[in-house]
């Protein structure tokens, strides 16, 4: 038995695969389910056919993630294949059986040179550590700003009794001229309304302060 290639058309729930002879003949198709017994099925299957060397997976980094790291571990060199243009597609029409058949071609005549990646290792481990810092800095700036906006409509009595970083009066222009001069300011925990450190008048205003 010669070599072959694998072509595999990625989903959710289900991965058509098909496999392709070195002249480019295809030589059998079938759908298996997009689990860990699905992978060693396709392999086993595509096995029966001929020796798999080399094999073209649509959406490595998505729906065939766990396909290309089943391969890859069973010494497969798995490349990413692009969708077919449309135009290709209009003209033979869509399928999934010819799309894998399109993912086999693509290997076979060096259109796809692109490795899929392992998908573990340290470059893996800071992208889920960068994923889950986006989202809590996400989630905290939401957080603060459904506080600003409830403050807004909210009693005077309470706004005051807001910390000043909470409040729309006080931590704009602190925040402004902060950046504008360099310097930071500490916003004091309660200010009343006339003697806030945020006011441009409070060092002018306050009595007893000497201007040295």
């Amino acid at each position: 038995m010669g070599e072959v290639v694998l072509g595999v058309d990625t989903h959710g729930e289900v991965h058509v695969a098909a496999v392709l002879c070195p002249l480019g003949q295809v030589l059998g198709t079938k759908p298996f389910p997009a689990t860990a017994v699905g992978y060693r099925g396709l392999l086993a299957w595509a096995g029966k056919l001929g020796t798999v060397h080399r094999a073209g997976v649509e959406g490595t980094g998505t729906f065939g993630a766990g396909l290309s790291r089943y391969l890859l571990a069973q010494h497969v060199e798995v490349y990413e294949v692009n969708r077919p243009d449309r135009t290709a597609r209009r003209l033979r029409g869509k399928s999934d059986p010819l799309d894998a058949q399109a993912a086999a071609r693509a290997v076979l005549s060096g259109r796809a040179k692109a490795r899929a990646k392992t998908g573990d290792g340290p470059v893996q481990s800071a992208r889920m550590f960068k994923l889950a810092k986006d989202s809590a800095v996400k989630a905290r700036t939401q957080a603060i700003n459904q506080l600003k906006a409830v403050l807004v409509i909210a009693d005077p009595a309470l706004r005051n009794d807001c910390p000043a970083w909470a409040t729309a009066s006080c931590s704009a222009p602190a925040h402004a001229s902060a950046r504008a001069t360099g310097t930071t300011r500490t916003p004091c925990p309660r200010p009343p309304a006339s003697h806030c450190a945020c006011s441009p008048s409070a060092s002018s205003s306050t009595p007893g302060r000497s201007k040295s």
